[in-house]
């Protein structure tokens, strides 16, 4: 399959996140996400050898992502937007880590994707800061 502008997909279902490009708390306004649904496996391998981006969740649906968090011995930093749809997860994960050398550092109003390329918002000084501190 030749890798171009256009893909037609037969049988695939698509969930939208956020497709209209309003400000939400999935995304700033223009931001426009969704995913496609691809339930042929040998398409999707085919489109992953064509260089399309395809990820599975399937080896994360039954995964205890946090089953092991009270064992992690080194330091961490966990920074996420207040207003992230998946802050609770921050703040659950946090919950679970032992340690001093822990740090939870919310973003205020910021959301998920902020934190990719909002420069303005992005607490590099607060960064740099635990890595003087931890990183030895």
């Amino acid at each position: 399959m030749e890798r171009n502008n256009k893909l037609a997909i037969d049988n695939a279902r698509i969930i939208f996140k956020n497709f209209t490009g309003k400000d939400d708390k999935f995304g700033r306004e223009g931001d426009r996400s969704f995913s496609i649904v691809i339930e042929d496996d040998a398409l999707a391998e085919q489109l992953a050898n064509d260089g399309w981006n395809v990820t599975s969740p399937l080896s994360l649906l039954n995964a205890k992502l946090l089953a092991y968090a009270d064992e992690i011995r080194s330091a961490v930093l966990v920074i996420h937007g207040d207003q992230a749809h998946s802050c609770y997860f921050s703040h659950d994960a946090f919950a679970k880590l032992q340690g001093d050398n822990k740090e939870l550092l919310l973003i205020p109003g910021a959301v998920h994707t902020d934190l990719y390329d909002r420069m303005d918002i992005i607490p590099f000084d607060r960064i740099e800061a635990f890595y003087h501190q931890y990183l030895k």
